[in-house]
């Protein structure tokens, strides 16, 4: 979507290494809202940061549609490994 195109798990990986549930992430150039998207899956508040009206619009669609995972999805996820 935007120029500087990646998957969202690139955010998530920083975001959830570098930070706590709670906490706040900034990110001065927002784009598609990727960033926001991982923060609002993982608990983090933000704050994002776009001077393009096009990929405001775009990020904002994409807000609106996500939805935090469930606080304990990473164990969720390692104990649907451990069992197969």
């Amino acid at each position: 979507m935007t120029p500087a195109n990646f998957s969202i798990e690139l955010p998530r990986l920083c975001i959830e290494l570098l930070s706590y549930q709670g906490d706040l992430v900034l990110d001065i150039f927002s784009g598609s809202g990727k960033t926001a998207k991982a923060c609002i899956e993982t608990r983090r508040n933000y704050i994002g940061c776009e001077i393009n009206p096009e990929y405001v619009n775009i990020a904002k669609r994409e807000i609106k549609r996500t939805r935090p995972k469930p606080k304990d999805y990473r164990n969720k996820v390692q104990k649907k490994i451990v069992n197969f």
